[in-house]
């Protein structure tokens, strides 16, 4: 089974959308970020798949032109998912 941080670095985006979410990431301030993806849920203790499967469905809009697509959510969580990623002990 290939290492977490190699199925990220698999993901393919438009350079842009990961370009904004690296700077987002940089500046993350975590709970609120979290609590606003995730609503009044407690943040999942497997925080990264459930990132992950959001950003997927949220690419999923944006190939297809959805036009319930938000680039300002898409950025949020490709930036948390990027920010709790780099959390992962090696």
């Amino acid at each position: 089974m290939p290492n977490r941080s190699a199925r990220l670095t698999d993901l393919k985006r438009p350079k842009l959308l990961v370009r904004a979410a690296r700077l987002a990431a940089e500046n993350i301030q975590r709970k609120p970020v979290l609590k606003r993806i995730f609503g009044d849920e407690d943040i999942p203790k497997n925080t990264v798949s459930n990132l992950a499967e959001i950003e997927t469905e949220l690419n999923e809009k944006r190939k297809t032109g959805d036009a319930e697509y938000s680039i300002a959510r898409h950025v949020t969580v490709l930036a948390a998912l990027m920010h709790e990623a780099a959390l992962w002990p090696t």
